[in-house]
């Protein structure tokens, strides 16, 4: 009867052991997929911060044309009404 009533407490152990093991893999899975999904979000992250300074850049680019547009015509220039573009072939080369 001893046999028994140890066999039954080492297999108990077991499988609390089990248990635990199995437990420590599932969590540690939970993990790994969660710093996964940190890894993509702080890629979004950089990406939105990229496109944020690009915008940043085009938009001050834009305010600076109409400052400089809006000085240049105080001081009495016109806008170009007529551009024309001549062929390297007609400029004078030494």
């Amino acid at each position: 009867m001893n046999k028994v009533i140890v066999k039954v407490y080492f297999l108990f152990l077991f499988a609390v052991a089990i248990s635990f093991a199995a437990r420590t893999v599932l969590v540690g899975s939970q993990f790994v997929s969660q710093g996964a999904e940190i890894a993509q979000l702080e890629k979004q992250e950089k990406l939105i911060s990229f496109q944020s300074q690009q915008l940043q850049q085009i938009i001050s680019q834009q305010s600076a044309t109409r400052s400089i547009t809006q000085l240049a015509l105080t001081q009495g220039f016109q806008p170009a009404t007529q551009i024309i573009s001549l062929q390297t072939g007609f400029v004078a080369s030494r």
